[in-house]
């Protein structure tokens, strides 16, 4: 039985995340072990053509062509409900997870114990023994449901290739036995008989505080060096063989182990570290409303566009084909669905053929586009272009638009994950599927602000402070040990100003109204070629909070013209000047200047880069000694 919400299936708790269950922590399993059949997966498909031909081109780029095809984007199905309408019978299903940690440490006595993999019930302690340290105590066997709960161990081991695994606690504590001891061959591990115990001296020193005891030759050994990278590498088994080589797991898929020659980390199981998710979000844009014919959710119809198989077969296969299978259509109808989908996927790739850094620009500037127009009224997509005369002059000197975005949906797919070990190693990419034909993803209705700040206005604010180059050049030096391929428009002043305005405008959204920062998002259109200087503040929840007008209604000119200025006015304000103002580099691979949680960051979930709150720079929004003009100084 889980607590989670469909939404949270894809991010933050996707593919390969860890998460604390009503009665034991386990991870979520691939898309491939969900058991999501045609039916179920057009009941549960999320119509969005652009982003799914977008999520191809960018899975080519992590994966190279040996990746499968998405042809599906599908929100998570939904648990058991009670008097379900026929709409939730269509979409109610379970998904795959497996307990992880396998391993457990009772709360009372210490005992380590491996976990039932097939049981969701309370893990009560059933130990008979008692430890020597509780000598005169009743045993946790003994006490029934006043005995030690058995909860998953805090920390994990995992390596940079992304796979993970419990620390070989057996084999640590084996370097510590006495050689008659068999802890290896026959020591047991059940919650009623357990060899070991993980125990906290009480020092508190963290690792070097953790001891373990076996229970056969009542030895103990400590913990200490576990944290050191230097001292894991040298670490060597009675054998000889490294002690902490990675076993290639990878729990979320289900396979064997595969084999590895990394050298664990070790981290809590509830590090950021652990878990990266790798997302692609998309703004719907009305002129790609056709949806997928129902047809090319049958597999054969599919295989015969991915397949590119001659017409004539297909002309030969139909012949013999029911009825029921050609859902009603006539061959003639059936070859022409598949020859227009065909040219439609020819038609995308031509668009997305070239760098990735030339298709996330080219999938950007289709919602610029739209954002930008006077009025859009569509089913899925409303916005308007404010009257700027209603606005004073000083906003008008730095915003050339301003739009109001009463409805928008925005999908966001789970595509992979990374891991991070040690030092400044990312992992490699760890897809969401192995060979389905979809990814997990969810969509929200929400509203949004727009704004056009003109990349005039911009380009000219640049040309007049050549010292900007300066603090360029000071990022780019941070970020030659940072372990993130970053775009280089990243690095222009032009969107380190953006992101910046961006997440003043956001607090500052929290104050004055009441939204929570989880509760916003940013999304933001620059590039010098494309021409592009736009930012999009919009809600991303699928409660309340997201479709209620709060927001649209702080664009007009007597709600944002304070808003503005209050955002502008906190920039000059932060608790950790004048080190923060003065900053060479902080935050992630120090690619924040004048930047930090106390002025400018926003939660992880609001922040639109990767890695999050990075870019970002106050100086750049009211200026300092070494720039000659910030962009809003003269407000």
């Amino acid at each position: 039985m889980s607590d989670l919400r469909r939404n949270q299936l894809v991010v933050p708790f996707g593919v390969g995340a860890t998460y604390d269950y009503l009665n034991f922590t386990a991870m979520t399993m691939a898309v491939d072990y969900w058991g999501i059949d045609p039916e179920l997966k057009k009941n549960l498909a999320i119509n969005d053509n652009r982003l799914i031909d977008f999520i191809n081109k960018k899975l080519v780029d992590l994966e190279g062509d040996k990746c499968t095809k998405v042809r599906f984007i599908c929100a998570p199905p939904i648990g058991p409900q009670k008097n379900p309408t026929d709409n939730q019978k269509a979409i109610t299903h379970s998904y795959k997870a497996v307990k992880f940690p396998r391993w457990g440490v009772c709360s009372r006595c210490s005992s380590l114990s491996k976990f039932d993999p097939f049981s969701s019930k309370d893990h009560k302690c059933k130990n008979a023994n008692v430890p020597d340290r509780m000598r005169g105590q009743p045993a946790c066997g003994s006490l029934g449901n006043r005995a030690g709960k058995i909860e998953p161990v805090r920390f994990v081991a995992f390596c940079p290739k992304g796979h993970i695994q419990d620390l070989p606690y057996i084999k640590i504590m084996s370097q510590k036995c006495s050689d008659r001891c068999d802890l290896e061959l026959s020591g047991t591990h059940s919650s009623s008989r357990p060899s070991l115990y993980l125990f906290d001296d009480g020092r508190g020193h963290g690792f070097n505080s953790l001891r373990m005891y076996c229970a056969i030759c009542k030895n103990t050994t400590s913990l200490k060096g576990i944290s050191n990278p230097d001292d894991r590498e040298k670490k060597l088994d009675k054998f000889g063989a490294k002690l902490y080589k990675c076993d290639g797991c990878k729990p979320w898929t289900g396979e064997d182990k595969e084999e590895c020659d990394e050298i664990l980390d070790v981290t809590p199981r509830s590090s950021s570290r652990l878990y990266m998710p790798i997302q692609l979000t998309s703004i719907y844009i009305p002129e790609y409303e056709e949806e997928m014919h129902e047809i090319f959710y049958d597999d054969m119809y599919a295989n015969w566009i991915e397949e590119d198989t001659p017409i004539i077969k297909i002309e030969s296969a139909l012949e013999i084909l029911d009825e029921k299978t050609k859902k009603g259509l006539s061959n003639q109808e059936i070859i022409n669905l598949i020859q227009n989908e065909r040219n439609r996927q020819k038609e995308i790739n031509l668009k997305l053929d070239g760098a990735s850094g030339d298709a996330d620009i080219s999938f950007l500037k289709k919602e610029f586009d739209t954002l930008t127009q006077e009025s859009v009224n569509e089913d899925k997509f409303v916005s308007k272009k404010e009257k700027m005369n209603e606005y004073s002059e000083k906003i008008n000197e730095t915003i050339n638009g301003l739009h109001s975005v009463s409805l928008l949906s925005s999908t966001t797919a789970l595509l992979g994950f990374h891991r991070k070990a040690g030092g400044n190693a990312l992992s490699e990419f760890n897809a969401a599927r192995e060979s389905a034909d979809f990814l997990p993803a969810f969509e929200v209705k929400g509203e949004g602000i727009f704004i056009d700040f003109g990349f005039e206005k911009i380009s000219s604010w640049k040309e007049k402070n050549p010292n900007l180059s300066k603090k360029i050049k000071q990022l780019k030096k941070n970020a030659e040990q940072d372990y993130f391929m970053h775009k280089e428009s990243c690095f222009d002043p032009g969107y380190i100003l953006i992101h910046t305005f961006s997440h003043m405008l956001m607090r500052q959204l929290e104050i004055e109204c009441g939204y929570s920062l989880t509760e916003l998002k940013e999304r933001i259109y620059f590039d010098n070629d494309e021409k592009m200087a736009g930012l999009l503040i919009y809600t991303a929840s699928a409660d309340s909070q997201g479709s209620l007008g709060g927001l649209v209604r702080t664009i007009k000119p007597n709600f944002f013209e304070k808003l503005f200025a209050n955002a502008i006015e906190n920039s000059y304000i932060c608790f950790n000047d004048p080190i923060c103002i003065e900053s060479k580099g902080q935050g992630h691979s120090g690619l924040c200047l004048a930047a930090c949680h106390a002025c400018s960051m926003v939660p992880d979930l609001a922040c639109e880069t990767l890695p999050k709150n990075v870019f970002l720079d106050r100086n750049m929004l009211i200026g300092n000694d070494e720039n000659a003009l910030g962009y809003f100084t003269s407000l």
